[in-house]
């Protein structure tokens, strides 16, 4: 042109479709920095914190209790029950209170096992202060 004016056509849809999608991932990319920051700055606030916790947290854990629970079918484990409770409570070693519990299904009744379960849990000398109920 000779009155020196640049020659600017129109942009079509291709572009505005380009441009639109810029936008929308421009948009998209700054969320996702300021999530990521977000949670990065929370986790190292949360072990700034934790790390006066780790002491009490070990004592915790050293005095954890534990409760095992045994179930048992009686008739297929009548003749293993009381020998699998007495190593167990004799044996098994706990870094604090054990309780044993055994449940058991019978489709009959075995009052001679069912009495000697009760017998033991009456009982009540097992070593550390252990608890066995059936």
């Amino acid at each position: 042109r000779p009155d020196g004016a640049f020659c600017i056509r129109p942009y079509n849809m291709f572009e505005w479709t380009f441009a639109a999608m810029l936008g929308v991932m421009t948009v998209l990319a700054s969320a996702t920095c300021f999530c990521v920051a977000f949670i990065a700055l929370r986790r190292m606030l949360r072990r700034c914190r934790r790390v006066n916790h780790v002491a009490d947290a070990r004592k915790l854990d050293e005095a954890a209790a534990i409760t095992a629970v045994i179930p048992c079918y009686l008739p297929n484990e009548q003749y293993i029950i009381e020998e699998t409770v007495q190593w167990i409570m004799q044996r098994v070693e706990s870094p604090g209170p054990l309780k044993v519990i055994v449940v058991y299904n019978t489709p009959v009744d075995i009052p001679e096992i069912e009495a000697r379960l009760k017998e033991m849990e009456l009982e009540g000398e097992w070593p550390k202060g252990r608890e066995f109920r059936a």
